[in-house]
């Protein structure tokens, strides 16, 4: 990386690029694969020359989805994920979880290395190639599923070029391409001359003060005058940067508030006029009667898929809604306080500004009192448990599994199962929830798990180290606000943590497609408690159809075995782990019970056994619709 060409004003275009994912997107690890055309750009990736890290991942697919569960799970902080692939097979092997990632608006930074510049400009039938000479395919490939793409072949551009597709990775919240021939990687372009400048705070258009006071105005004027108000909160929210102001909108406002699937740990749950997630035609029907009923609907980040609205089933009058998104509000034509004969539209406002605005002018409105329509209390265990000889259900284990959760925890639902039980959690505050409502590409959680499990490990490093340098300083009462701008990491061999588990619910067909991630979270050190469901094959699969069908089977594993294959140390008190196969609730509650499980530091995989025909209520209701719709016996409509 030495170059006697060196100044004091240019570095390798390599370290530019990975400088200015540490210094300006708070990345602090890589995930990919290495390949020979990788391999001298990372060389790049150590504390000492970028302050990164490599991860280092068993497949493409799995370093991709873990670099979604790494952008997904940093909250405090602008969550972007980055992985680094070689050309051809190894993109190519990323692209179903890029396209996840763009489908459900998640950052990621994709770096390619790619063949040298000769090399491409003569066509040659090199390998990793469809052998047409044609090496821009599969950029082109990637047009469909990255908001921004460059190819860093011209040294007088370059850097630029980073910084415009860094932009827009940032500003749009979605997946980009940087593909860089090798022999690029060390060529020299002047240093960063400033922070990487991106919109947001305000400075996005339309939020003149003026806009935001108008419709601030507006959205107030909505709230006071309506009979029978519900706040909606989707889980683009999270996305948007606008968690905080939304909870403190639901507690000014007392508005009963539902969730979305995908929404669902945007709200503290443990507000009481909170009321679980909206299931629409899968759920109650008393709560979808009242939300029908509803004058003013308050919906924030919305994901309008078949999924996250059940069969469409959830989504609200237009015409008595306000739709938030980053950059703009639609009010409805019918939200109370509007002029009589006006039409609904769409108001250019950046987000954030906007809620802080209504928060300010809510500090000193008297809202109407609303009437709570649902009971607010929520017991998070039954008041007893199954016998303990009875084998464990879908129905009562969700209900038991949120009494073992705690604050800070990261909890991950795969697609399945799962995730239709996770409804039921009830979430201690300042829990995450990770799942997909829109690509629901089974294999996903697992691998995206080891993503978040770092992240996590970051973030307790964060309050740690910014808790001992508060104490050294005699500030220690603001260590917690410091350690959101701190992202310093430990050694991966280091486990101690100060809070917040990282937890995943997966199945056993999911298990199967993303297995290697096990061996990624071996490799880091990672703490994880997985819960792996087997329902002995693809429960969801057989309530469509073919229940009984063989293409709905999965061979059995062995999955308490998984971790010894992997090349998990015995007996390390360093990284623990433990191994259980369950399938009663005296089992179970052995498992939940035991002490290494219950403070999540190592690895530890439970096995569930279920019943093959077992399925949470909702998902049940819910396969019939996707029966129904798939036979073509629903209308247009429905």
């Amino acid at each position: 990386m030495d170059d006697a060409n060196t100044t004091n004003h240019k570095i390798p275009l390599a370290q530019y690029l990975f400088t200015r994912l540490s210094s300006d997107l708070n990345i602090r690890h890589v995930h990919g694969v290495p390949g020979d055309y990788t391999l001298t750009a990372l060389d790049f990736i150590t504390p000492e020359s970028t302050n990164l890290r490599w991860v280092g991942n068993a497949t493409e697919l799995c370093a991709a989805y873990a670099a979604d569960g790494y952008a997904r799970a940093k909250t405090n902080t602008v969550g972007i994920g980055a992985l680094v692939t070689s050309f051809g097979v190894g993109e190519l092997s990323s692209l179903n979880a890029v396209a996840a990632a763009y489908a459900e608006r998640v950052p990621l930074v994709h770096v390619v290395g790619t063949p040298p510049r000769a090399s491409q400009a003569a066509r040659q039938c090199l390998h990793h190639t469809l052998g047409d000479g044609d090496h821009g395919v599969f950029a082109r490939v990637y047009e469909s599923v990255t908001v921004a793409r460059a190819v860093l072949d011209d040294p007088a551009t370059a850097a630029r070029e980073v910084d415009r597709v860094l932009r827009a990775c940032v500003a749009e919240g979605r997946p980009v391409y940087l593909a860089v021939p090798t022999d690029m990687v060390g060529v020299m372009v002047e240093k960063p001359a400033g922070p990487l400048l991106v919109p947001g705070g305000g400075e996005e258009e339309g939020s003149e003060e003026e806009v935001v006071e108008r419709v601030a105005e507006a959205v107030v004027t909505a709230m006071r005058g309506a009979e029978r108000p519900l706040v909606l909160v989707d889980g683009f929210t999270a996305r948007f940067g606008v968690r905080d102001e939304v909870n403190g909108l639901v507690a000014a406002t007392g508005f009963a508030t539902l969730t979305t699937p995908f929404g669902k740990s945007v709200v503290d749950e443990g507000r009481e006029n909170f009321h679980g997630v909206y299931a629409g035609m899968a759920g109650e029907a008393e709560v979808r009667t009242w939300v029908e009923g509803c004058d003013l609907v308050l919906r924030f980040g919305p994901l309008d898929s078949d999924i996250n609205t059940f069969g469409f089933t959830t989504l609200p009058d237009p015409d008595v809604t306000v739709t938030f998104e980053k950059n703009s509000v639609r009010m409805g034509s019918k939200v109370p306080g509007r002029p009589p004969g006006a039409t609904g539209g769409d108001q250019t406002v950046a987000l954030k500004p906007l809620l802080q605005k209504i928060l300010k002018r809510l500090a000193s409105v008297q809202l109407p009192a609303t009437s709570d329509p649902f009971p607010a209390a929520r017991e998070p265990l039954p008041k007893a448990l199954p016998d303990s000889s009875s084998l464990v259900d879908q129905q009562s284990f969700w209900i038991r599994l949120s009494s073992f959760l705690r604050s800070g925890d990261i909890v991950l639902a795969e697609t399945g199962t799962a995730a239709y039980g996770a409804h039921s959690l009830v979430l201690p505050a300042d829990t995450t929830l990770i799942n997909s409502a829109l690509w629901l590409s089974i294999g996903y959680a697992l691998a995206a798990a080891q993503g978040a499990a770092l992240a996590q490990r970051e973030r307790m490093t964060a309050v740690k180290s910014a808790a001992a340098g508060m104490a050294e300083s005699g500030n220690a009462g603001t260590a917690v606000e410091e350690s959101a701008k701190v992202e310093s990491e430990d050694a991966p061999q280091q486990q101690q943590r100060s809070s917040g588990r990282t937890i995943l619910f997966t199945g056993d067909g999911s298990f199967q497609m993303t297995c290697q991630s096990l061996s990624d979270i071996i490799r880091n050190r990672l703490s994880v408690v997985v819960f792996v469901l087997n329902n002995d094959g693809y429960t969801v699969e057989r309530l469509i159809h073919g229940a009984d069908a063989a293409y709905n089977d999965v061979q059995p594993w062995r999955y308490s075995d998984a971790p010894w294959f992997f090349g998990t140390p015995r007996d390390d008190p360093a990284y623990p782990v433990s191994t259980w196969r369950v399938g009663t609730w005296g089992e179970l509650e052995g498992v939940l019970g035991d002490e290494r499980v219950r403070e999540g530091r190592g690895l530890h995989v439970v096995e569930v056994v279920m019943r093959v025909d077992d399925a949470p209520v909702s998902l049940v209701g819910f396969a019939e619709y996707v029966r129904r719709r798939n036979a073509g016996e629903l209308g247009d409509g429905e």
